[in-house]
């Protein structure tokens, strides 16, 4: 198997568990014992927001490509959450929660835009979806015309991040759920360093055309 083909393989595995456990949650009938009133209380407070990226596909030279930072970050705790208000007019739109983390950024590998990530710095990164009055509201990625689950992130665990800043608001916000942002923690040495090297290899090229040139400020080592 190409090495490219099990980096795909190892981000769709990770996110493969996610997707599981919301279909269950969405889709599956209420245990043996368990009332139809219980099941239709847990739908009631779930409700999955879409959310539509413009990225081509979801390879790292994509995911990348639009970001201005991709680095490991720590999760810190929640600072903050805010309805981020859609552009549409039409009836009912009330936008969708944006849920605010402190980030430790643990490794660069891309540093740009007006708020570059830099080791051992706080950012404040931000998370389409979050709980708001009781109700939760996960986020489904559509990318390329498909559906990827994704979950809140969980402060102390290693994520590696692809993020945009965003003037307007004041913070990084993740420039595409869940593809920018991939939990490390758990996965074994050899495919973590593995999905680190991909990204290296598509921010190299994008900044020099050559991949075995390390584009200064924008490649980590």
């Amino acid at each position: 198997m190409s090495r490219g083909k099990r980096i795909l393989l190892f981000v769709a595995l990770a996110l493969s568990v996610w997707g599981v456990a919301l279909i269950y949650v969405f889709v599956a009938a209420p245990p043996a014992g368990d009332s139809a009133d219980a099941g239709n209380e847990i739908n009631e407070r779930v409700e999955p927001l879409k959310v539509d990226y413009g990225v081509p596909s979801t390879a790292p030279k994509d995911v990348a490509a639009a970001s201005d930072n991709v680095f490991v970050g720590e999760v810190g705790q929640v600072v903050g959450l805010e309805v981020v208000k859609n552009t549409s007019s039409r009836p009912g739109n009330r936008g969708k929660p944006m849920t605010r983390f402190a980030v430790t950024v643990v490794e660069p590998l891309k540093s740009g835009g007006a708020q570059p990530a830099e080791k051992g710095t706080s950012l404040t990164v931000g998370q389409f979806g979050g709980t708001m009055d009781g109700k939760e509201y996960p986020i489904v990625g559509m990318i390329a015309e498909r559906a990827y689950a994704d979950r809140p992130l969980e402060p102390g665990k290693e994520y590696l991040f692809s993020t945009m800043y965003n003037e307007g608001r004041g913070y990084q916000e993740i420039t595409v759920q869940p593809h920018g942002n991939v939990v490390l923690d758990g996965s074994e040495p050899a495919a973590r360093e593995e999905m680190l090297d991909s990204f290296r290899r598509a921010i190299r090229e994008a900044a020099s055309g050559d991949p075995s040139t390390d584009a200064a400020g924008q490649a980590g080592a």
